[in-house]
C-alpha cells in the first residue's frame, strides 16, 4: 500500500498455484466445482470445462484493467493491476473474478471516501488498488456464496 508496487513473484506465485489447481480439478470437474460463489455461477455461463473458466477469468482480469489503464492513460490503473487482475483471473477462474472485481472497487471506495470528505487526500491523490483486490479476492474465498445469497435474497417477492 505504502510503496505501490505489486512483486512480479506474487503474480508468478497465483499463475503457478493455478495450474496446479486446474491440473488437481480437471477429472472432477463439473458446473459446481472449482467455484467460490456455488450455483451462482450457473447464471454466469462459461463453465463447461475448467480450463475455459480459468482461462475466461484470465482474459477478463487482464481485459477489464487494461481498458481502465488505457482510459485513464495509466493515471487511474497501472501496469501492476492490470497483471494481479490477470493472475487473479486466472486463480479464480470465470465467473469468480466478475464478483471479485466489483467488490474490490466496493472495498476500495468504502476506504477512499472517508479520506477525502476528511480531507486527508484530494481527488487526484494516488491510492494503490492492489490491496483492495487481494481484500476482494480473500472476501470471495471466505464468503463468495454467502454474499451472492444474501444480494440475490434482497430480490425475493
Amino acid at each position: 500500500l505504502r510503496i505501490r508496487i505489486i512483486p512480479d513473484e506474487l503474480n508468478i506465485f497465483l499463475l503457478l498455484l493455478s495450474l496446479l489447481i486446474i491440473l488437481l480439478g480437471v477429472s472432477d470437474f463439473n458446473h459446481f466445482s472449482n467455484t467460490y460463489i456455488g450455483h451462482y455461477a450457473l447464471l454466469f455461463g462459461g463453465r463447461e470445462s475448467i480450463w475455459l473458466s480459468h482461462g475466461l477469468g484470465f482474459l477478463f482480469g487482464f481485459s477489464f484493467f487494461m481498458i481502465l489503464v488505457f482510459l485513464s492513460r495509466g493515471r487511474g490503473m497501472g501496469g501492476g493491476d492490470v497483471k494481479l487482475g490477470a493472475a487473479l483471473g486466472f486463480l479464480f477462474g470465470w465467473p469468480d473474478i466478475a464478483v471479485l472485481i466489483p467488490l474490490s472497487f466496493i472495498f476500495g471506495s468504502l476506504f477512499a471516501i472517508p479520506l477525502l470528505i476528511s480531507g486527508h487526500r484530494g481527488r487526484k491523490d494516488l491510492l494503490s488498488f492492489g490491496p483492495f483486490l487481494v481484500l476482494g479476492a480473500s472476501t470471495i474465498f471466505l464468503f463468495g456464496y454467502q454474499i451472492l445469497h444474501f444480494y440475490f435474497s434482497l430480490f425475493r417477492i
